[in-house]
This record gives C-alpha cells, structure tokens and sequence, in this order.
C-alpha cells in the first residue's frame, strides 16, 4: 500500500497519479504507513515542493481499535493510534473496544469454553455464517441487545466513525487513486482483535460482519467515485475465529467468517452491492 502510493508519486517515468489516498481499515493502526506519509509530507515541505503545499498529494486515513490500556489492562498491538489526531492529510480514527466496560470477559468474549474444540460450521453461506457456527440473525440480535447494554465499541461505532470522520477529509482530498489497506481482522471472532486480560481471558474488541465490510468497501468506492479516482485494494490481516485451547495443543483457526468478509468486500469492488450515499 505505503510502496503503491509512492509509486504512483514518484514513478521511473513520471508521476502516474497526482493525489494518492491510502485508507487503511485492518484493525490494527497503520503506524508504518502513517510514518512513511509524514516523511513525504515533510520532506516536500523542506523542499517547497508545489508552493509548500504538503499535503496537497498524498493522504492516509487509518480507522482502528485502540486501548493503550489504563483502564482495561489490556494494551492492544501496535500501542500506537490511541488519540483521534489530523495532521496535515493524516486522519487517526479511533474505534473503542468492545471489552471497555465489558467487566469480567462476559460481553464479547472469545475464549474457547473449556478447552472443548468448536466443529466448523457445516454450510458457508456468505449471508448466513460470520465463521462461528451462528446465524447472522442471531448473532445481530445479541450484539444489538449488548450495544444497547454498552454503547461502546462494537460494529455500529466503527462504522459511524468511518462515515463522520474518514469518509469528508477523504471526499474533501479528491483522489485521483485511491489504495484499500485491506484488513478483515476487525472481523466477529477473529483472533486479531482479541485482547487478553490480567487473567488470561481473551476478549473481542470488534465485531464487524461480512456486510459492514461489504458496506465500508461501497462508502470507499464511492468516495472515490466522486473525483473519479481509480481503486486498489491489497490484502492486510485477517486470521480467523480460534478454535479449541492452545494450552491443551488443540488450538485452530476456522475461516469461514474471514473468507465471508473478503467475498463482502470483492462484491463491493465490482459494483455488486447495493449503492450507497456519501
């Protein structure tokens, strides 16, 4: 993505594309490609490069879970991110976790019960199956009644801040290319957004589905739609829902729920969802 957007600035034989936007949606901060977006940005700025403006050709948006841990205990990786921040055409987007508050691992946990290892489901329907085992109707009405419970962090949070604070500042950029940083770890069950508390229980963060994937990628889509900018999307985390207890040896990774998100996602990219307003 961070190797794409330079590219695209600074081609062997020319500039191939005058404003690059990289947003970045994996669960997890993108502090590598923020750092290289400010060393462009100041390195431009020293140089005076196009009248001083520079932020006038490259933007990054990251949208990602964060807890530095003061309250929860649980430090999530990489430790960076954790303030909402704009600086310069760098949006910061912080999701809160679902465990803040969660008291005791109940809401949100996704510790294997037992040690007992999980079948894998028997169908993989991409409008049925989030990888759990559970029907996306029943999963919806639980996290419903727990957002209702503790508003913070979960699905609908993440994507009323993707809406009010990625998707204006990336309209207001106007693209020309606009590079996906693909991440489906924020994914229900997925291991990538678990935090492990002081006792060693693993608890979710986010909870997103197949259809806010699908959703998130529409918004992107059309966003860029609206300066005409070409779309790319490369492939970031995203690891499955874990099986069984790793302390017995018995743990693994079912993919179901990863492969959905991705489906949800390509469907977005070729237009086949429904349409969306930005």
């Amino acid at each position: 993505h961070s190797a794409g957007a330079l590219h695209a600035l600074e081609g062997n034989s020319g500039r191939l594309a005058k404003r690059v936007a990289v947003v970045d949606f994996d669960v997890h901060h993108g502090n590598g490609t923020e750092e290289i977006a400010r060393a462009w940005h100041a390195k431009h700025r020293k140089a005076g490069y196009n009248g001083g403006a520079d932020d006038s050709d490259l933007f990054f948006a990251s949208i990602h879970l964060a807890d530095d841990g003061a309250k929860s205990f649980i430090e999530f990786y990489p430790g960076t991110g954790v303030a909402d921040d704009l600086h310069h055409n760098i949006v910061n987007v912080c999701v809160p976790p679902m465990w803040t508050g969660a008291g005791g691992g109940g809401r949100g946990s996704v510790s294997a019960s037992g040690g007992r290892v999980r079948s894998a489901p028997k169908k993989n329907r991409d409008d049925e199956l989030d990888g759990s085992g559970k029907s996306l109707t029943s999963v919806k009405a639980a996290e419903a009644a727990a957002a209702a419970a503790n508003p913070q962090g979960g699905r609908a949070e993440w994507m009323k801040r993707l809406r009010e604070r990625v998707l204006p500042p990336l309209r207001a950029f106007k693209p020309d290319l606009l590079i996906i940083s693909a991440g489906f770890d924020a994914a229900n069950h997925d291991v990538g957004n678990a935090g492990v508390d002081k006792t060693g229980k693993r608890l979710a963060g986010i909870n997103l589905q197949p259809d806010d994937y699908e959703e998130m990628t529409a918004y992107l889509c059309a966003a860029a739609g609206s300066s005409n900018a070409r779309v790319v999307s490369v492939l970031e985390g995203g690891y499955g829902y874990l099986t069984g207890d790793a302390k017995d040896g018995a743990a693994g990774l079912i993919r179901e729920g990863l492969a959905s998100c991705v489906v949800g996602h390509v469907r977005a990219l070729a237009g086949l969802g429904a349409p969306v307003l930005v």
